[in-house]
């Protein structure tokens, strides 16, 4: 490894860290803010900011993408994750601060494309970076909270905050993505290293839950119960202040995850990131 290349993964070392480790502050910040303005408010605010921030976005794109070979199916793709992402606020959030998760795993996704050079790739390594997040609130800050779950509500709202990073980066570097006019669809990423560490954490889950080491919900002979809380009673959940969503199972929240990750293959089948030399 160069140290040019140490350094990125240093910075993107340092920001999944300051990710997991800020947790608890973030969620400090956000109840305070909920008592100041009420969840009412404060979901309004979240929302109206949101809407503004995807049309700068989307404006944004647009314009540097515009004279771009490809420039209408990469800002297709910058319309399509903002509205998943709508989607996923309106369904999978209990609280609308959960909307932070953007924004911060989007920076993580900015830096990833450069080091991968692979869409794929690098949406794999922010759904990897996300799921240890919820891993680190799951079994070391919950672990004494019986009632509590892998969340992968939050797994997915990564994962689309990371795409969306990494779309930014595509159209910030539009001059190093270029189309494969002419040639053969590019090979699908299932050699690439985010792809490949992903799929073995999966076969190592299936084969666990298949050996009985690993149970979705709680039981006495399994090493790891991926939600203490046990099943849902119900398909969406509302919170005491009245915003209702769905919670995913585990099984539910993977096929998501695999599905939302395929959602960007054929951007690796079509165009091809060139690093220039300075």
């Amino acid at each position: 490894m160069t140290g040019r290349a140490a350094l990125v993964w240093t910075l993107v070392a340092a920001l999944v860290a300051a990710n997991i480790l800020s947790h608890d502050a973030v969620q400090r910040l956000a109840a305070q803010l909920g008592e100041w303005l009420t969840l009412e408010r404060m979901s309004l605010y979240v929302t109206f900011g949101g809407v503004a921030v995807a049309a700068v976005v989307v404006v944004w794109c647009g314009l540097r993408l515009r004279t771009h070979p490809c420039g209408g199916l990469l800002t297709g793709y910058v319309v399509a994750t903002l509205l998943l992402s709508a989607i996923a606020y309106n369904t999978l959030f209990m609280i609308n601060t959960e909307a932070i998760h953007y924004p911060q795993y989007a920076l993580i996704g900015i830096v990833m494309l450069p080091i991968t050079g692979s869409f794929v790739d690098s949406i794999a390594w922010v759904t990897l970076f996300g799921a240890l997040d919820e891993a680190w609130q799951y079994w070391v800050l919950s672990r004494e909270v019986p009632f509590v779950y892998l969340d992968f509500n939050d797994m997915i709202l990564n994962l689309l905050g990371g795409a969306l990073g990494v779309l930014l980066m595509a159209a910030l570097l539009r001059d190093a993505i270029e189309p494969r006019d002419g040639e053969r669809p590019g090979p699908l990423p299932l050699g690439s290293t985010g792809v490949w560490m992903a799929s073995a954490i999966v076969a190592l889950a299936v084969i666990g839950l298949l050996a009985g080491v690993v149970s979705v919900y709680p039981d006495a002979d399994a090493a790891v119960i991926l939600a203490r809380a046990g099943p849902r009673p119900v398909v969406w959940a509302t919170s005491y202040w009245g915003k209702t969503a769905h919670v995913l199972s585990p099984l539910n929240g993977l096929l998501l995850i695999v599905a939302l990750v395929g959602l960007y293959v054929p951007l690796d089948r079509r165009l091809r990131f060139v690093r220039r030399s300075a």
